[in-house]
């Protein structure tokens, strides 16, 4: 994420997929939510290094994107918080 300086994020994330389970021939939205830890790392003045917390979900919209929206949480002098919402190309 950028502002005045940047940092930068680096979790290790963990996805639970969630198959759909139906006995119809019904179409059902298929999302992946997933959880991780990592560091966040302020190239600020002091570099500062910090803990990181982030969630959230994809949603398959086709075979070629996805949209995706996280919450990650930084622990650096003071805790930020950020919203990530955006839809990705699948290569």
């Amino acid at each position: 994420m950028l502002s005045d300086n940047a940092v930068f994020l680096v979790p290790v994330t963990f996805d639970f997929p969630v198959k759909p389970v139906t006995d119809f021939e019904e179409e059902q939205i298929n999302f992946i939510p997933y959880v991780g830890a990592g560091a966040a790392i302020s190239t600020s003045g002091d570099s500062t290094v910090g803990f990181l917390l982030t969630g959230g979900v994809d949603v398959p919209l086709s075979p070629e994107f996805t949209a995706t929206a996280g919450l990650n949480v930084g622990f650096l002098d003071q805790t930020d918080v950020g919203l990530l919402l955006g839809v990705g190309y699948n290569f």
